[in-house]
């Protein structure tokens, strides 16, 4: 098995290899901004993959299927990708980006929204116009991003903010201001994100953990103790299934007991506000979820 050492040579040696046919491309007087010239770059991009990248998935079970994704679809995922760039606009990437966006590639060329993500990250880094807007931790998000989180992510990077939403219980004592004194969160993180099939907003506990680990990766934050100023942007959640099933438990009336019968809890929402960050934006414009940055508007 390769040291750690071979497989970060293997991986610069990948980008050098696509720094320097770049490089040609942009400064050769035959060069012409077109599918053939691209795609002949393609192809050498790939020979030097085979080469130099391919032996870290040697440990991968799916060794010979990124291998043939390299041999036959990556020359036109590429030339889709890259045929519109100037030629003067070619610039030679940063190795930090374009190693592990091959890398990213030969594990998850199967799913469609990943391998997009990836080419569109690569594609940035060859761009003058669009590098300085690449940064290498945007391949190490793509990483930590799984094939359900890629169908769905551009819907939470849209805007700057999106409503969100959590199911708490709170008890029926209040204070002074007539707010309950004990608050429970039972679920975090609604969002209006449509199921395909049900056409109702989507349970899919995979949506919190998503929401958690954009979070960690600087993404987007999300804040409980803020919302949108317009509750109409938040009627989606009274219909969402994991509230509607809950406040139906408390015998339709959202009205539940505990065991000991001594507290009475009533089942509600809290609003709150998720926002972009500036990281989450320049990476959503980076891996094509947007063509330019949103800006920021008051609520």
């Amino acid at each position: 098995m390769s040291s750690e050492k071979d497989v970060v040579d293997d991986v610069i040696k990948a980008s050098d290899a696509i720094a320097g046919l770049i490089k040609v491309a942009g400064k050769s007087p035959e060069a012409k901004v077109s599918a053939n010239n691209i795609g002949r770059a393609a192809v050498t991009i790939t020979a030097a993959i085979n080469n130099a990248l391919l032996p870290l998935a040697a440990v991968n079970f799916a060794f010979d299927k990124a291998k043939r994704y390299f041999e036959e679809r990556f020359p036109g995922d590429f030339v889709e990708k890259t045929e519109s760039i100037p030629k003067e606009r070619l610039v030679e990437p940063d190795p930090s980006i374009a190693g592990p966006a091959l890398q990213g590639l030969a594990f998850n060329h199967a799913s469609e929204d990943l391998r997009k993500m990836y080419l569109n990250l690569l594609s940035a880094s060859i761009d003058c116009d669009r590098a300085n807007g690449a940064h290498p931790a945007f391949a190490d998000v793509l990483r930590q991003t799984t094939p359900f989180e890629a169908q769905i992510v551009s819907q939470i990077l849209e805007e700057a903010y999106t409503p969100i939403a959590r199911v708490v219980l709170a008890g029926e004592e209040l204070d002074d201001s007539g707010r309950p004194i004990h608050v429970i969160p039972v679920k975090n993180h609604l969002l209006d994100i449509v199921d395909s099939e049900t056409g109702e907003c989507s349970p899919d506990p995979r949506i919190e953990l998503m929401v958690d680990n954009y979070c960690r990766l600087g993404l987007i934050t999300v804040s409980y103790e803020n919302k949108i100023s317009d509750d109409k942007q938040y009627e989606w959640a009274y219909s969402h299934p994991v509230y509607a099933e809950l406040h139906e438990r408390g015998q339709g009336q959202g009205r539940l007991v505990s065991n000991d019968g001594k507290h009475v809890f009533r089942v509600g929402l809290q609003f709150g506000l998720l926002r972009m960050t500036v990281f989450g934006n320049l990476f959503s414009v980076a891996v094509g979820i947007r063509e330019n940055p949103v800006h920021t508007n008051e609520l």
